[in-house]
């Protein structure tokens, strides 16, 4: 079968997916000006859907399960660090195409967490260097994006970057690490990594200088973490060598990936392609990867946490009820375009989150493709 997947049957397995949805719009056009106030004013299982804007209150979500989505194809930034924290393993938290500009704190979080189409760019310089006793050495940096004590969390299509050091005082600062992860279970799929270069050195009183170290792509400390990753492009940051005045000794290069417990799938390449957000009855095209001539399965879940199948199958997305529609075989593309037909049954206040996995058969072999999130509103919004 490879023809319309009517997300209403899905719908009518799973009616605790409908839930409210809140607008938010910088320009006044939506319920609330501001994410942090629309979360204030959510509920376990809503949804934010925020319109293209700069929002510069802190965003906090502490203790509940809300999905985060910013509009397609928009540009929603949050100046402030985001903090998740304290989710029980029943609450799922959604964050889908946003912006971090001072990075993001997901710690102490038994439930899923999904991260896709994000982005934490570089914006805000490092602190100067006093506090760094040795900045030059090797892993030394900080990171503003940390994953700290969590159970199930997931990158897909993320772009995270750490901040570069700065000359500060005589010793330059390190570089921050792209992303940081102590004692955690995190996967990461189709995502860039790139650790901040470290900050020049200046000769100072003492003799001489130190220049920072570069950050790592993916810093992983010394509590176990289980890191499962595919297609993750991992780039350390440059120690800085650059001597300004006088001496300078240089800083450690940074690594793509520093520390334990990371492991990367091993079979041919399998992929899914989803939009964030289907509106009304529109038509929309999932599009999945894999091996031509082999039969694929396309499933939507109402959570999503997950098991790790080995490094050949991949994750698999658990929780009930579950949906599976058979599609395929897949074409000498090596993609196969599935069709897919929102519905429009609710009112502008309502939203289903549900998440999506395509299942590849690579005969003797399963294949699971990365989970996507997809939203689900009236036409309207």
């Amino acid at each position: 079968m490879n023809g319309f997947l009517p997300i209403a049957a899905t719908l009518a397995l799973a009616p605790a997916a409908l839930a409210d949805v809140h607008v938010v719009d910088a320009s006044g056009a939506g319920e609330f000006l501001d994410i942090a106030d629309a979360v204030v004013s959510a509920i376990d299982g809503d949804t934010v859907l925020v319109r293209a804007g700069l929002y510069a209150a802190p965003v906090t979500l502490d203790g509940t399960a809300i999905t985060i989505v910013g509009t397609p194809g928009a540009t929603v930034e949050i100046a402030e660090q985001l903090v998740v924290r304290g989710s029980s393993a029943d609450q799922t938290v959604v964050l889908s195409g946003l912006t971090f500009l001072d990075g993001f704190l997901l710690e102490n979080c038994q439930g899923p967490i999904r991260m896709q189409d994000c982005a934490a760019l570089r914006s805000i310089p490092n602190p100067p260097s006093w506090g760094f006793t040795s900045p030059h050495e090797c892993g030394i940096g900080l990171s503003r994006q940390e994953v700290r004590s969590c159970d199930h969390v997931a990158f897909t299509a993320c772009e995270l970057q750490g901040d570069h050091g700065i000359l500060g005082g005589s010793d330059g600062t390190p570089g921050e690490h792209a992303l940081l992860v102590d004692q955690s279970r995190v996967l990461v799929f189709d995502t860039d990594l790139w650790g901040g270069d470290g900050g020049d050195g200046l000769w100072g009183l003492h003799g001489g200088a130190y220049g920072g170290a570069g950050g790592d792509g993916l810093h992983i400390t010394a509590g176990a973490s289980e890191i499962i990753c595919d297609d993750l492009r991992a780039t350390g940051g440059l120690g800085a060598t650059t001597d300004l005045m006088f001496l300078v000794f240089p800083g450690c290069d940074g690594l793509p990936v520093r520390g334990r417990g990371l492991s990367a799938l091993d079979r041919p390449d399998v992929g899914l392609e989803a939009p964030a957000l289907i509106a009304g009855d529109d038509l929309a095209t999932f599009r999945i990867i894999g091996p031509a001539g082999r039969l694929a399965v396309l499933q939507s879940n109402p959570s999503a946490a997950y098991r790790p199948l080995g490094v050949v199958a991949g994750p698999l997305l658990i929780g009930s009820p579950v949906r599976f529609t058979v599609h395929g075989p897949i074409p000498a593309t090596g993609q196969l375009d599935v069709p897919v037909t929102g519905i429009d049954p609710f009112t502008a206040e309502d939203a289903v989150s549900l998440h999506f996995q395509a299942l590849v058969f690579d005969v003797p072999r399963r294949l699971l493709t990365e989970p996507r999130h997809v939203t689900f509103v009236h036409r309207s919004l």
